[in-house]
């Protein structure tokens, strides 16, 4: 998986939290490696495990302006402040961040749209109080994509899988979905020796398979 999250991570423009887990201090950063400023928005919305919407008072959204390979703060909060006074269980408090910017490539002059989405947890996933996603795999012989959707919970760190026989790279992997959302996964097969009957064999899991017994 380390691959496919480096991947993510090492994109143009990105939204990260930063925790204090001592003072509870919450801090949210949008970094571009950008020649040039970005501008855009970044939105922040607290779920539970299920997928339910949490009334917690931060800010929903902010400007986001970062400077040429730079890094800007988007969101200052306390967890003590915002959950303890509230009641709701760190186990079960889920951050999704967003950030949806306007910037350029190095050398180029044509303006394009980067987004990039992250999750924090207030508690550590040991102790999550994860739930059943419901995670659904259904194979399209039209696009050739594998489609996922979680459709009862929210899923961490889905992975997709295939059997022995091929080797395949998926366009991506370890990805966090919520409720109803689809991801759709394309591939690139390396190697096949079962003359494509490996698609047959393809499954899909989260974080929550672990805590099967």
């Amino acid at each position: 998986m380390l691959h496919y999250i480096a991947k993510d991570a090492y994109q143009p423009v990105i939204i990260a939290p930063y925790y204090n887990v001592t003072t509870g201090d919450l801090e949210v950063y949008v970094t571009s490696d950008l020649w040039q400023a970005v501008s855009g928005t970044a939105s922040f919305s607290w779920y539970d495990w299920s997928g339910n919407r949490l009334n917690i008072s931060a800010a929903p959204s902010a400007q986001v302006n970062v400077g040429a390979i730079n890094s800007t703060r988007v969101l200052s909060t306390n967890t003590f402040d915002i959950l303890n006074s509230t009641g709701f269980n760190y186990s079960d408090v889920l951050l999704h961040m967003e950030t949806t910017v306007q910037g350029m490539m190095p050398n180029s002059n044509q303006s394009k749209t980067f987004t990039h989405e992250n999750w924090f947890h207030a508690s550590p996933l040991s102790t999550a109080a994860m739930v059943d996603p419901g995670l659904e795999l259904s194979y399209s012989n039209s696009t050739k994509n594998f489609s996922i959707t979680a459709t009862s919970g929210v899923a961490a760190w889905v992975w997709i899988d295939y059997p022995a026989g091929a080797v395949v790279t998926f366009d991506s992997n370890g990805f966090w979905l919520l409720p109803n959302q689809t991801r759709e996964v394309g591939y690139k097969v390396k190697a096949d020796s079962t003359e494509g009957g490996w698609i047959q064999g393809v499954s899909v899991e989260s974080l929550y398979n672990n805590t099967i017994a």
